[in-house]
């Protein structure tokens, strides 16, 4: 099986939502414990620029997120990952 589910929750150009995410955690979660493995990690894919952005990936049942570097000063990237290792 998988070991990663990566969910788009971008919703202007990719037409995403974290209710997306939120449904991807439910069912990986069902299926996991009909199955006795473990459950695939999910990923949010979004243009992530915010710390709110890295909490609500939480809330709503992200196991991590992709930064796109490219989009990012170095100060944002770094307080980025900071704010990943917190929550």
């Amino acid at each position: 099986g998988a070991s990663i589910i990566s969910v788009l929750t971008e919703p202007s150009k990719f037409s995403g939502s974290l209710d997306d995410l939120l449904s991807a955690r439910r069912a990986s979660q069902k299926v996991a414990e009909s199955s006795g493995k473990p459950r695939p990690a999910l990923l949010r894919k979004d243009f992530i620029s915010r710390e709110s952005q890295i909490i609500e990936a939480r809330a709503y049942g992200a196991d991590c997120i992709l930064l796109i570097v490219a989009c990012l000063t170095r100060t944002q990237l770094r307080d980025l990952v900071a704010s990943c290792k917190k929550y």
